[in-house]
């Protein structure tokens, strides 16, 4: 480990010019992936994937009303059954950062950007 143009020392023979930009960039990732990741786990109702948490579950109670079941029986709400799988996920990309910033090699640097882009790719395509 020899370079010091970022933050974090990097190893030797790994000197971009923007070195300080990629790891101020992955750090400020590592604090919002691993932070909301931690918070939506602890409470899921949080968790903006979910709108707030929980669904509607509209169908079958399992209970026969004579005249057949009313609105209210048919709906519950429940908690996301992903809104902690996708909290996880979360956590793990900032775990996976901090990882990758330790050894500090281009590969690591190139994993987590690999990585990063297909987190927010994937999640990109879905709000649209």
């Amino acid at each position: 480990m020899g370079v010091h143009d970022g933050f974090i020392p990097v190893e030797d023979g790994f000197e971009p010019a923007i070195l300080w930009f990629i790891q101020f960039w992955f750090l400020f990732q590592t604090f919002v992936v691993l932070g909301m990741g931690i918070v939506s786990f602890v409470k899921p109702g949080s968790d903006a994937i979910t709108l707030g948490g929980y669904w509607e579950y509209i169908g079958e109670t399992g209970q026969v009303h004579p005249q057949g079941p009313s609105s209210s029986e048919k709906r519950q709400v429940v908690l996301a059954p992903n809104a902690r799988s996708w909290a996880v996920r979360s956590a793990f990309g900032g775990v996976m950062n901090i990882l990758g910033m330790c050894y500090g090699t281009k590969e690591c640097y190139v994993i987590i950007a690999a990585c990063a882009g297909f987190r927010e790719t994937v999640d990109s395509i879905q709000c649209v």
